[in-house]
């Protein structure tokens, strides 16, 4: 018990400090939150809620800073991009149905005449 209390003391220090030490685990941890990761949360007051582990705040999208928000945007464009290619396809499919009937109408109209 006491030691996690002191784990978590360390911790606790470590992000908050503002300062990037040489014995900070992020050094070690590639996915450990630092003190620069939790700084940006008390900066903007959102995102970066994960104290510890960084991945939580990249699996639920509350990461922030501007690499986050580059891969926001790139996502919103990419999801509009593909609705639009969506909807062009849709108008081309009714297109075709529509050249399609009225080809369908010609013939009958011709076979009618002949």
């Amino acid at each position: 018990m006491y030691l996690w209390i002191c784990l978590r003391l360390f911790q606790a220090i470590d992000a908050h400090s503002g300062y990037d030490f040489p014995w900070s685990l992020h050094h070690f941890i590639p996915f450990w939150a630092g003190a620069a990761h939790h700084d940006v949360h008390h900066e903007k007051f959102i995102g970066n809620y994960a104290s510890s582990f960084r991945w939580w705040d990249y699996v639920l999208d509350t990461e922030a800073g501007p690499e986050a928000q580059q891969r926001r945007r790139d996502k919103k464009r990419a999801e509009r991009d593909a609705k639009a290619i969506r909807e062009q396809q849709k108008l081309s499919m009714e297109s075709m149905g529509r050249d399609a009937a009225v080809m369908g109408s010609q013939i009958a109209l011709e076979k009618k005449t002949s």
